[in-house]
């Protein structure tokens, strides 16, 4: 059901949204199905994968198409994504909040790997029937 205040952009639509993110130190994609809610600037939504669920809120300003969202675990592990807001969906940057500069001069071989893998890349985009993921792509080949 629509709330008045749901937000009107056409490239910010509530509902499901999908891609994937990346580590600085791989290649690899890695999927993302998460629900988002945009209403009056702020985002919320959740995620659940095979592994557990997490939460998702922040803010958005569509006149310089800008967004910053945290991703909450339930370890209370924080990742912050920030990125640009387009007709092809959401790209940026994310990065696990964790203060890892105490091995920066002591270990600075651990540093660099630790630092490759709380930070990336992502991409994602709204949902739709057409756009279906590959996932249900593979289950609809299956069925037939």
């Amino acid at each position: 059901m629509k709330n008045k205040n749901d937000e009107t952009h056409r490239f910010l639509p509530s509902g499901e949204w999908e891609g994937f993110y990346c580590y600085n130190n791989s290649r690899k994609h890695h999927k993302i199905l998460i629900q988002l809610h945009f209403d009056n600037s702020i985002v919320s939504g959740f995620e659940v994968d095979i592994i557990n669920s997490y939460r998702w809120n922040g803010f958005y300003d569509t006149e310089h198409s800008k967004i910053s969202m945290i991703k909450t675990y339930p370890t209370d592990t924080l990742e912050e994504y920030k990125g640009e807001i387009s007709k092809k969906g959401i790209r940026g940057i994310w990065e696990q909040l964790v203060d890892i500069s105490a091995f920066e001069e002591s270990k600075p071989k651990l540093f660099k790997q630790l630092k490759g893998m709380s930070q990336g890349k992502f991409h994602i985009w709204p949902k739709t029937s057409k756009n279906k993921s590959k996932t249900e792509v593979k289950k609809s080949k299956i069925k037939s």
